[in-house]
């Protein structure tokens, strides 16, 4: 049977966090002076760097673990998304990051309601995030 008691130096430990994570928070949130300050930080973050995040945003244990488990076990064919992110990002920041930046706006939510309607911009946000709720458990 599985405990879920709380040892008291566990719970200092989190509370330590917590109290941390909000005090950093509130020390940063100072700097925050627009929408477009906290979500895009004024546009003034380079490409290198918004590449490097894109990358880690696309990494997830399927990365380290379900994919080489299946190269070992025979089917090479999973390792190709795993090799194909690096031209994808190169791309991404030649076309899709400097569209962002010129026409876009915010988010591609923002262009599709902008563009498409509100119908349209309800639906993909909707579709997006039951899309990542539904792979919560597969990752």
């Amino acid at each position: 049977m599985i405990s879920l008691a709380v040892r008291w130096p566990d719970a200092i430990i989190v509370l330590i966090y917590m109290a941390g994570m909000v005090l950093l928070g509130l020390w940063f949130a100072r700097r925050q002076t627009s929408t477009e300050a906290y979500f895009v930080a004024k546009r003034s973050i380079p490409a290198w760097a918004m590449g490097i995040s894109l990358y880690a945003a696309l990494i997830t244990s399927i990365t380290f673990i379900a994919y080489p488990g299946n190269a070992y076990a025979g089917n090479w064919a999973e390792l190709i998304p795993g090799f194909m992110v690096v031209v994808v990002l190169v791309l991404v920041g030649f076309f899709v990051i400097p569209f962002y930046r010129e026409v876009v706006g915010m988010s591609a939510y923002e262009y599709f309601g902008k563009r498409f309607g509100k119908g349209v911009r309800a639906y993909s946000s909707f579709a997006f995030a039951m899309g990542h709720i539904s792979k919560i458990g597969f990752v």
